[in-house]
């Protein structure tokens, strides 16, 4: 369970909160919502009131205790149900004034105890709330009750107020009448409901709007501290040495794309002599997928996608340049201007080449000066797949695209730059969904390409070198239009909290 507030908790001071979450940064997971079975002769649990098709369900509170019988002198059942356990409730009884639930964890009514109802809290929601994924977001704060947070949402200051809350709270000098809790700091990583399950439950939600415009939800949850703090052992410092980087460049290798290719052959060239120098090779692999269009009646374009280099942890360094040396542009021209994009991504994240398990961070930078095939395309080699279909294939997998487009004089005639933009914002959201990924080079220059890749390597290889020094990269606040190294940067600094936190 996550430690959320300063002391240790009993069922009678269990804390509810209140949370405002913008929707689409908000996880929320059914867990099992159930409705009446018709099987005849088996005791049923209680239905929902005004609710007839689902069960009525409790939370177990800390020091709930389960009996035989409803009362405190019956035989001991369970002394010690696991904090927030899901009951369902197959009676309710008052005994001298006090009520009694009869509880089970089946659906079948065979095996049931009794606990008093104010060791348990309903729960008809039936949701649970998940920290969304670190990174420009802040951490996520909690209020004793809605009026102080519907305040903070409808203030046009929202994200400065919410700021110096933040800061207060690490300060020790908030108001802590109104904010009772706050999401772990950055030092003690994002928990990761995967390797570290928690439960927050949803009790309550209601829907409110920001001052500046957007919808949100105000949820109530219920969270308890693990153990008493006089009880924990003090912390080890978070080691973030053994935090591996997985870079793939998928490159439209088309006729136009030449001297793009060349410049990131040189810069990547560059890094891991750098890499080398400072013995941090080890931390850092790189794949390179080229892609291009439908090759039917046109046998010279020789693909549709190809894996050049394999992403794999510590393949060799003059492997991967090699790799990149064989990649050339084609040298004839596709059938059309937009390319088969999607069947690029979808080897890029499919192929059986690709070990992105094998990776902590896992970035994917796409490099084009067109947009991209539709799935509905008869020439797209997945008709159906979509963009969408891809962008969320990459975020299961959890790889951030970040997405360089070209704005080359030729996509500005072909008129296909307002288009590509869409396609490749969309794909922008992968990875952290707070920051937009998509990179747009002003008139296509070759020149100021390079110079945004290499300073983007640069910074990815101060960052890596913290890192391997067990250094812990900081948060930092982006601009709208971030440039590439710092995207990256904040990529590193998202999967940082969730390594820390496992």
């Amino acid at each position: 369970m996550i430690l959320l507030s300063s002391r240790a908790m009993t069922w009678h001071s269990v804390r509810k909160h209140f949370l405002a979450v913008v929707l689409s940064f908000l996880a929320l997971l059914a867990v099992g919502v159930v409705v009446h079975a018709q099987t005849p002769n088996v005791r049923k649990p209680l239905a929902m009131e005004g609710h007839p098709e689902f069960f009525q369900r409790i939370l177990t509170l800390p020091g709930a205790q389960l009996r035989a019988e409803p009362s405190t002198t019956a035989k001991l059942v369970e002394a010690k149900p696991p904090t927030f356990s899901i009951l369902y409730v197959y009676a309710r009884r008052s005994v001298s004034g006090e009520t009694w639930l009869e509880v089970g964890s089946g659906l079948d009514g065979k095996s049931t105890s009794w606990l008093p109802a104010e060791a348990a809290q309903d729960w008809a929601v039936m949701l649970v709330m998940q920290y969304a994924p670190p990174g420009q977001r802040q951490r996520v704060l909690f209020f004793k009750d809605t009026a102080k947070l519907s305040s903070l949402v409808q203030d046009p200051r929202v994200g400065d107020k919410s700021r110096s809350i933040v800061q207060a709270v690490d300060a020790g000098t908030h108001d802590k009448a109104s904010v009772i809790a706050i999401e772990p700091a950055d030092r003690q990583g994002t928990p990761n409901f995967r390797t570290r399950p928690y439960l927050m439950p949803i009790l309550a939600s209601q829907a409110d709007e920001f001052d500046v415009g957007g919808r949100t939800m105000l949820l109530q949850v219920a969270s308890v501290n693990s153990v008493p703090p006089s009880s924990v052992a003090a912390a080890k410092a978070p080691d973030v040495r053994s935090l591996k980087v997985g870079v793939v460049f998928l490159i439209d290798t088309t006729s136009s794309m030449g001297p793009y290719i060349d410049r990131v052959r040189k810069v990547v060239r560059e890094l891991y002599a750098r890499l080398e120098r400072e013995n941090k090779l080890e931390q850092t692999s790189f794949g390179v997928v080229g892609y291009r269009n439908n090759n039917e009646g046109r046998p010279q374009l020789e693909y549709v996608a190809k894996v050049y280099q394999p992403l794999r942890p510590n393949a060799p360094p003059n492997q991967v340049l090699a790799s990149l040396d064989r990649m050339k542009p084609a040298t004839v021209s596709t059938h059309s201007w937009d390319e088969d994009g999607i069947f690029g991504l979808f080897t890029a994240l499919n192929s059986p080449d690709m070990q992105w398990s094998k990776f902590d961070a896992r970035i994917l930078v796409q490099i084009s000066d067109a947009g991209m095939l539709d799935g509905g395309n008869p020439k797209a080699q997945l008709r159906d797949v979509s963009l969408t279909n891809i962008r969320e294939m990459a975020d299961r997998l959890g790889v951030a695209v970040i997405p360089i487009h070209l704005l080359t004089p030729q996509a500005q005639r072909e008129g296909d730059t307002a288009k590509a933009r869409g396609q490749y914002q969309e794909l922008g959201r992968t990875g952290d969904p707070a920051t937009n990924k998509y990179i747009p080079i002003a008139a296509g220059d070759p020149d100021k390409f390079e110079s945004v890749i290499r300073a983007a390597v640069d910074r990815l290889a101060t960052a890596i070198t913290d890192l391997v020094d067990n250094n812990m990269l900081n948060r930092q606040a982006l601009p709208p239009q971030a440039p590439l190294a710092e995207l990256l940067v904040n990529e590193l600094f998202r999967v940082q909290q969730t390594y820390v936190g496992e």
